[in-house]
């Protein structure tokens, strides 16, 4: 009894001394829920009363008030991740101090207990406050109409969420405290605890990138599991969870369950902690080498990585000379900070080498690949499925995806590698698999820096691969590959039907609201019913799955369909989809309801062609443009030509394409980017004209053309 009530009067002492906490955290409340909550539902409400909104008046109040009281709230979060390290940093504090120690411990109250009563203290003054500012919001809410069952839950569900992560930093800060007994020491172990993960996580993904020639890294560092091991970034990607609808309750769990743990090793620590470790740097002098070591060996690698991007340059020499520099500079200063004397700074040589072979080891493990990072492939029958996007083709491709099931965002934006390696399922993976491998094997594959972009850019491609093993664990690589050694493996890869439909936006439509055709000499909205729809997509479908590289590379398309989705909020979703002249049911299709593919230049009609040529560097030695220099000093490596006779003008026409599509699959036409051809001709009997750029593919450029143009001999 005597002990029970002593712990009470422990307890309140401890309010009493922990008083400007209790402030703070009731001020910052109020103004993170009631005062933004209501600052937030007045401006929605003036907007409609001056007009400036539109819809359903308590909908929008419901979302704002849902907003302001759920996971959306992201001062919310700011709040409690102070209030966890203020709090744990607090609560602990009179282990700093040999005198307030000695009295604690000499009291008749268990460890255990006296643990407890400060660790519920240091929870209640993150509770109390935030469920009374809750209150108060809710009355703002509702004296404004906008409360509702769903405003109720989704503030509930943030308090969970919030006090649960609350939880955790909070637990997480303590047990800084107690490997520690000096406050700044405490301050900065808790800085480590909470950044370490991500920090780590980043210089492996910054390492992997410098030496790794296949690295690939899909999606955002921050879902990788090293990067979540931070209680901060763990936060933050849970309210993201949350507030996308996708938190799974085993997840939940998950948190619950590494928090207790915790909250175990933070009451073991508190028992074991001597009061001799009050005024120390660590309190269990046996962890010093180790956190040395933790600690050291990615600052030093950081250090390496930074130094060689300050001084811009690739040299081993200051890669490692940073290194070094970095890890004995930290290394020095916590053993420093361990004793309190500048003298100790190498005292523990023996930490120091381990630390540094480490270091190197670990250096040299991604420099020298001693791992074969980039020389493994998964063997074929562990593989279930795979993913393969290709650079440099169908680059007018759009990936915009409507997802019927996500509140927040009904249209995702996505790239082609992310569309591909969401929506490509490769059962029938013998062609990408070979180029996999041959990457790997052979010497095609290059690093993309290896690659002269003025010459042979336009000769290689990048393929992003995902694997998709039995196991579940999913693999990603990247390879820079040259075109033409794999062009018969890719066109075997693009005329897989399960390429096309992972490849191509196409295939996830659903339903065509509108289509619209359209070429540079002709734009048509083209009226059809449901039926007549359906069918089109149905036929491009078709003849799209036919289509191969070998196509690609010899035909020019001769117009470009819109096909129009209206989603149910009023979003327009379109997807360009080009018209080859092998696609004969689509043109014919078209044709019938009034388009008309016939069209192109009327000769008489065309004013002026110009061609403009940028001279290559790597022919810049040539003995034509040598000679050239030194009779016009000046000269700037460009070439223009202009011809306005139309039986010249003739013999150009025929050869040239749109530069879109150029760039759309420059890798396979062969066009040559240096140059440029602009065709001016008359719209109208009023006398304005209109101009466009094309592409000429260079064995068609005319001998005549060539000569006017200087063109370059090492391009012939």
């Amino acid at each position: 009894m005597t002990s029970r009530n002593l712990l009470c009067r422990l307890m309140r002492e401890d309010v009493k001394r922990r008083l400007w906490a209790i402030a703070i955290s009731f001020v910052a409340f109020l103004f993170a829920i009631p005062v933004y909550t209501a600052t937030s539902v007045e401006r929605v409400v003036n907007m409609f009363k001056q007009g400036q909104a539109l819809g359903d008046r308590h909908e929008y109040l419901s979302n704002t008030a849902m907003y302001c009281l759920g996971v959306g709230n992201s001062a919310l979060v700011l709040l409690t991740i102070i209030l966890a390290i203020l709090c744990g940093i607090s609560g602990f504090y009179y282990l700093h101090s040999k005198k307030k120690v000695d009295f604690y411990h000499s009291l008749p109250v268990k460890r255990e207990s006296l643990f407890s009563s400060i660790y519920i203290i240091g929870i209640a003054i993150y509770v109390i406050p935030y469920l009374v500012s809750l209150a108060i919001g809710f009355v703002i809410v509702g004296t404004n109409g906008a409360f509702g069952s769903n405003v109720w839950i989704e503030a509930w569900k943030a308090f969970g969420v919030n006090l649960l992560n609350y939880c955790l930093t909070y637990t997480v800060v303590i047990i800084a405290v107690l490997l520690t007994g000096q406050l700044i020491v405490s301050i900065l172990a808790s800085g480590v605890f909470l950044a370490y993960g991500p920090v780590v996580a980043v210089l492996i993904g910054s390492l992997k990138d410098t030496y790794f020639e296949t690295y690939y890294e899909y999606g955002s560092i921050t879902e990788s599991f090293l990067f979540r091991c931070s209680p901060i970034s763990a936060y933050f990607n849970m309210t993201n969870a949350v507030y996308e609808k996708t938190l799974s309750f085993a997840i939940t769990l998950i948190y619950i369950a590494v928090t207790m743990v915790l909250v175990i090793l933070a009451v073991f620590l508190y028992r074991k902690r001597s009061s001799e470790a009050a005024g120390k740097a660590i309190s269990y002098q046996v962890l010093q080498p180790y956190i040395k070591i933790v600690v050291s060996v990615p600052i030093g690698l950081w250090s390496g990585i930074i130094f060689t991007s300050l001084m811009n340059a690739n040299s081993s020499f200051w890669l490692i000379f940073g290194m070094v520099c970095g890890y004995l500079l930290c290394s020095c200063i916590m053993e420093i900070i361990y004793h309190f004397d500048f003298k100790a700074a190498f005292k523990s040589r023996g930490s120091l080498l381990v630390g540094a072979v480490l270091m190197f080891a670990i250096f040299s493990m991604f420099k020298w690949d001693l791992l074969q990072y980039d020389k493994y492939i998964p063997s074929k029958d562990k593989i279930e499925s795979m993913s393969v996007a290709l650079s440099g083709i169908d680059n007018n491709l759009e990936f915009r995806v409507y997802n019927e099931d996500n509140s927040r965002y009904k249209i995702s934006y996505m790239d082609r590698i992310g569309y591909a390696f969401e929506y490509m399922n490769l059962k029938d993976k013998d062609a990408a698999y070979e180029i996999a491998k041959m990457a790997v094997e052979g010497e095609a594959v290059l690093n993309e820096g290896e690659i002269d972009s003025d010459s042979d850019y336009d000769k290689y491609m990048t393929i992003h691969v995902q694997y998709r093993l039995n196991s579940g664990r999913h693999i990603y690589r990247s390879y820079a590959i040259a075109v033409e050694p794999y062009f018969d493996l890719l066109n075997q890869l693009y005329q897989n039907k399960e390429y096309k439909e992972g490849a191509f936006p196409i295939y996830t439509m659903k339903e065509v609201t509108n289509v619209t055709c359209y070429s540079e000499f002709q734009k048509l909205s083209i009226t059809l019913t449901e039926e007549e729809k359906a069918q089109l997509l149905s036929l491009y479908r078709d003849e799209l799955l036919a289509l191969s590289l070998e196509d690609v590379r010899n035909e020019v398309p001769l117009a470009t369909i819109d096909f129009g989705y209206t989603t149910d909020e009023n979003d327009v979703l379109s997807y360009s989809a080009l018209v080859y002249p092998s696609f004969t049911r689509t043109i014919d299709f078209l044709s019938m309801h009034g388009f008309d593919f016939t069209k192109t230049f009327n000769l008489a009609d065309i004013m002026n062609v110009s061609i403009d040529y940028r001279i290559p560097q790597y022919a810049h030695e040539e003995e034509q443009y040598i000679a050239y220099m030194k009779e016009n000093p000046e000269w700037t490596y460009d070439k223009s030509v202009m011809y306005k006779d139309g039986d010249t003008i003739s013999e150009i026409l025929p050869y040239l394409f749109n530069n879109s599509y150029a760039w759309n699959n420059g890798i396979l036409t062969n066009y040559d980017p240096n140059v440029t051809v602009t065709v001016t001709w008359k719209t109208d009997e009023y006398g304005n004209v209109t101009s466009n750029q094309y592409a000429i593919v260079s064995n068609n450029i005319p001998d005549f053309v060539k000569e006017d143009i200087m063109y370059a001999e090492t391009s012939k």
